[in-house]
């Protein structure tokens, strides 16, 4: 086994600048992670951009989660809805300047936003991705041993494509949600909440 080989792989994987849930187009994040169907209150929402608010507003890996309430909400808010919907909603859920009073609904679907593991779960995509190496490593082995070999060969196989099918469940429902930066729309956004802050000392 080629450990070198594969270290090199994980480190090349932390390296890069990953993020989780982070919306890739203008789709509802759940076509993208459809894993997100299987939280109750992330499913209740009706709009997509619902559930693009929560994601700006609470998920741990959010460019503006260290902004404060009053400040993240209507940031969330522009990243989220477009035009004239989203002044409705600032003005309907905070006063300027203040914190926002959310629907249950969305506090609700924010909870669970916040409480995804970032780090948990890119982890365990680098370890999917060294799991499917180690599968493909066993199966393409060559073979060149008497009949008790070919049957542990055989043996080993079966367990390599079962683990397989089990890693392209994973990536097939959105990988853990996780997805390097610069292929997602955060790509164009670097400073977002840097900006704000410029913004703010300008009025």
């Amino acid at each position: 086994m080629n450990i070198d080989k594969d270290e090199e792989v994980v480190r090349e994987m932390v390296r890069k600048d990953y993020v989780v849930f982070a919306p890739k187009s203008d789709r509802d994040l759940r076509r993208d992670y459809t894993e997100l169907w299987d939280y109750p209150a992330l499913a209740k929402l009706s709009n997509p951009s619902e559930v693009l608010f929560c994601w700006w507003y609470a998920i741990r890996c959010s460019p503006i989660i260290e902004l404060p309430d009053e400040k993240r909400f209507p940031i969330a808010v522009e990243q989220s809805f477009k035009g004239r919907r989203a002044d409705e909603i600032k003005k309907m859920y905070a006063a300027p300047g203040q914190a926002p009073s959310l629907p249950e609904e969305w506090k609700a679907a924010c909870k669970v936003m916040s409480g995804f593991n970032p780090a948990m779960r890119i982890q365990m995509a680098v370890d999917n991705l060294f799991a499917l190496r180690e599968c493909q490593r066993h199966i393409r082995q060559e073979n060149r041993g008497g009949q008790e070999d070919r049957q542990d060969y055989l043996k080993t196989l079966k367990i390599a494509r079962e683990i397989q099918r089990d890693i392209l469940k994973d990536i097939e429902r959105g990988n853990y949600g996780v997805e390097e930066k610069k292929n997602t729309t955060l790509e164009n956004l670097e400073g977002i909440a840097s900006q704000f802050h410029k913004q703010q000392v300008r009025r």
